[in-house]
């Protein structure tokens, strides 16, 4: 190759002719590689998706314990997600920039599944979660911070801020994958090429710099949620499998693009370097995940949350209220709360006070709106002025005599000769 390909100005990209024979399965000199290719991947997708599926409509029939079993759906679906996907990417490897994206958008969505189903096997609510970490004085960091040992505990905050780091990965995956559409659209993205003068390398920086600071925060709380709560769930195998579909895929994918970039996979007479990478990264995938969906059958059992005796619930009900990203909106919602009350300084309540549970006294009275700021000036013009109402004197209290009797202490109320009784006309 001629020069470097990170320094390289011009996009290697070109659009291959379509394969006449892709789609009828004749050839003379038998087949071709990317045709096994593609029956492989498509096997291995079929029964990933199969077990997957199976064990979410059991969680859907025993869905007794929705503030856990809710992200445990979310998380499963990523097997069939990825898979189908990355076959569709394969299969029409012509526009698998844009049929990844929907893979892309669904990966934020499940880490956010996981870090809030770590919360929720804490307790209910932060008091509680905090209540339970305090009992840890030290936990080792996550790799690659093996050698630094924090308390969790000690951080007031700890739980918000890892919320903070799961929440940035969101906004900046889908900022951009949307980016990196228009950029396509334009003819300036150039996804074959991994120069400094092509924006994809930029945007995947940013991208893995963004997911590292993700995978630490998830970490921080996955390890001492494991070491309180090992003997209920075999969380080691579930982070197996949530490490493996979201991060260990995306890093591989990654991988394969440099070495498109540093000229060890090229192009064919049908397929660019571009497409062939695609392709391995489908089969990878499809593999992977294929003995991920036989893990999770131990990692995320149904069988822990089914009762007994096994009465089924309502299967659509269970659909709807694990599908809707309701909790998703709320934290993100409070999250741009909070950042606007840092920006004008505005005290909150969790800021104030560590327990979280201030007494009324100690509530700062809500401040004026907008509106009523603009017109109680105008409002005091029209009040009426309150009359000298005289003020009336307090009764006095009625003196209580107490006397005892033996072991039995005996009061009442004597009423003075000139007081009236409420009753008397």
């Amino acid at each position: 190759m001629e020069g470097s390909m990170l320094t390289s100005r011009t996009c290697p990209y070109m659009d291959k002719d379509h394969d006449p024979n892709d789609l009828i399965f004749i050839y003379d000199n038998g087949v071709p590689l990317h045709i096994v290719g593609w029956l492989v991947s498509g096997i291995f997708t079929l029964q990933a998706s199969i077990v997957t599926l199976y064990l979410i409509k059991q969680h859907w029939k025993y869905y007794y314990e929705p503030s856990q079993q809710r992200y445990i759906v979310r998380l499963l679906l990523i097997v069939p997600m990825y898979t189908i996907f990355n076959w569709l990417s394969y299969f029409f490897f012509h526009e698998s920039v844009y049929i990844d994206t929907f893979r892309d958008a669904y990966q934020a969505y499940a880490i956010t599944s996981f870090f809030n189903l770590l919360l929720h096997c804490l307790g209910e609510n932060d008091e509680i979660r905090m209540r339970k970490l305090s009992t840890i004085s030290s936990t080792r960091s996550p790799a690659p911070f093996c050698c630094i040992f924090f308390n969790p505990s000690e951080h007031r905050t700890l739980l918000k801020r890892l919320r903070f780091g799961i929440l940035q990965y969101v906004v900046i995956l889908y900022a951009t994958t949307f980016i990196a559409l228009i950029l396509e659209a334009a003819g300036v993205y150039c996804q074959d090429s991994y120069s400094i003068y092509f924006p994809q390398i930029y945007l995947v920086i940013v991208q893995t710099i963004s997911g590292f600071i993700a995978n630490i925060c998830m970490n921080m709380l996955f390890t001492p949620v494991q070491e309180i709560l090992a003997k209920e769930y075999p969380w080691f195998l579930r982070n197996i499998c949530v490490n493996t579909a979201l991060f260990l895929v995306t890093y591989q994918g990654h991988a394969l693009g440099f070495l498109v970039s540093l000229g060890y996979i090229r192009e064919t007479q049908y397929w660019t370097a571009h497409n062939i990478s695609t392709g391995i990264q489908a089969l990878l995938v499809s593999v992977e995940l294929a003995i991920i969906s036989l893990i999770q059958m131990k990692a995320f059992r149904y069988r822990d949350y089914r009762p007994d005796p096994r009465k089924p619930t309502v299967i659509l009900e269970s659909m709807k209220d694990s599908l809707i990203p309701t909790d998703l909106y709320r934290d993100f919602s409070y999250a741009i709360r909070y950042i606007f009350n840092r920006v004008l300084r505005r005290p909150t309540i969790s800021d104030l006070w560590p327990n979280d549970r201030p007494t009324p006294e100690q509530i700062p009275p809500p401040k004026p709106t907008f509106w009523e700021r603009l017109t109680n000036p105008f409002m005091n013009l029209f009040q009426r002025p309150q009359e000298n109402v005289p003020i009336q004197p307090q009764r006095p209290a009625t003196p209580v005599h107490t006397i005892n009797i033996g072991n039995v202490e005996v009061s009442w109320k004597k009423k003075k000769s000139n007081e009236i009784n409420d009753n008397q006309v």
